[in-house]
């Protein structure tokens, strides 16, 4: 095979990879090339031997002190990354390699297309990925605050870190529950506009929730002009049913100066079912059972501003506490009379 032969091979193999040469003397003068170079070239030019580099290759300005490290062996190589040309309305991205070659420089192109579009797209994936991330986790956040807005904190954070406790069920164990309702509330309201009446009763509901919430309970559910709390539950409490009418007493306290409406709480301890009820598309965290009945019917036994707690209460807090004894009441619905106290302050 003729030396012509063996040179056009290899040609049109370089050709197929996208690649073409140029070699430069010591002065950077062009003194062959590949065909393919010219179209390349930042401009057209008429005759590529003889003619210096920077002639047909812009990028190549400005670069003559590092081409001299290059050929003096100082530098290995020079690239030049991801160069953008227009060849026939098509995009294309090229690199520079020039490296020494005995007397001479060895300039290389290569078509990295195919790389930089890949990398390209890589990119924008990542960028989307990145943004869907940030807009997931404004969601996420934002799904959060509702879900706290709307269920009480230790129940909004036992969902968020276990799903698995959204499942219908409870279970039975110990709990303090407290009702408060606000006297007097329903006749006062049809004298007012719905909407002041609903301003003034939210500003009463708000006293109540803020104080079973700083004493570690949560908030259980609204009954118009009356407020559940429950203690011990989700989150254990060793000292529920002295949280529980602390809670009670900053709530009379609160109101005790702010007009005539206020509100009259019952507060009971013993054994509750708690966990969700209802059906998979609408379920409420609660406690059910006598226990939260008693505390109802205290709460309904007392006048506005008035505490009264159960035995079974005040079992665990009575050296804590200043009571007046108030005998065995009958509870409304309940058949054997319960001993019953009222909550005067604290030892």
């Amino acid at each position: 095979m003729s030396q012509i032969n063996e040179q056009a091979i290899y040609q049109e193999i370089l050709r197929l990879h996208g690649i073409h040469f140029l070699v430069m003397d010591a002065s950077l003068r062009i003194q062959n090339y590949s065909p393919g170079i010219i179209q390349l070239a930042s401009h057209p030019v008429k005759q590529l031997r003889g003619t210096p580099v920077s002639e047909l290759f812009d990028e190549l300005i400005g670069l003559e002190a590092d081409l001299e490290q290059v050929k003096q062996g100082l530098l290995p190589f020079l690239t030049i990354d991801k160069v953008l040309r227009h060849l026939e309305g098509k995009e294309k991205y090229i690199t520079f390699t020039i490296s020494r070659l005995g007397e001479y420089l060895l300039l290389i192109i290569a078509d990295v297309t195919a790389e930089s579009r890949l990398e390209q797209r890589i990119t924008q994936q990542r960028n989307e990925m990145t943004l869907l991330s940030r807009q997931l986790a404004a969601t996420r956040a934002r799904l959060d605050e509702l879900l706290r807005r709307y269920l009480p904190e230790s129940v909004a954070e036992q969902l968020i870190n276990n799903p698995e406790a959204s499942r219908l069920g409870g279970k039975r164990q110990e709990v303090t529950v407290l009702f408060a309702d606000l006297r007097g509330f329903t006749s006062w309201a049809e004298e007012l506009e719905p909407e002041l009446a609903l301003h003034l009763l939210n500003e009463k509901l708000r006293v109540a929730v803020e104080a079973i919430q700083a004493h570690g309970g949560i908030l259980d559910k609204y009954m118009g002009d009356a407020v559940m709390g429950i203690f011990n539950a989700p989150a254990p409490d060793a000292d529920h049913a002295r949280h529980a009418l602390a809670a009670a007493w900053q709530i009379t306290q609160s109101l005790s100066d702010k007009g005539t409406l206020q509100f009259s709480i019952g507060v009971n301890t013993g054994t509750a079912v708690v966990g969700n009820i209802g059906t998979q598309q609408a379920m409420n965290y609660t406690a059910i059972g006598d226990a939260v009945n008693q505390a109802k019917r205290l709460q309904e036994m007392a006048a506005g501003g008035q505490i009264y707690f159960s035995h079974a209460t005040y079992m665990q807090v009575a050296n804590a506490v200043r009571v007046r004894p108030l005998g065995e009441l009958k509870l409304r619905g309940r058949k054997t009379p319960t001993p019953v106290y009222e909550l005067l302050g604290w030892q």
